[in-house]
């Protein structure tokens, strides 16, 4: 992270979804998205590889 090569996006739920948070961390051709509620508790979590261009 400090090298910049990983970077990251926090977004916190609206409305019906305010009670959830989402952070993404972002590497190259690769994402890992964390899904959690308020609390911290774990809800959901993705990886993916995309296609270089």
């Amino acid at each position: 992270m400090r090298a910049g090569e990983i970077t990251s996006c926090f977004e916190t739920g609206e409305g019906e979804d305010a009670d959830i948070v989402r952070l993404t961390f972002f590497h190259r051709y690769r994402w890992v998205r964390l899904t959690c509620g308020k609390d911290g508790t774990g809800l959901t979590t993705s990886r993916v590889t995309s296609a270089r261009p």
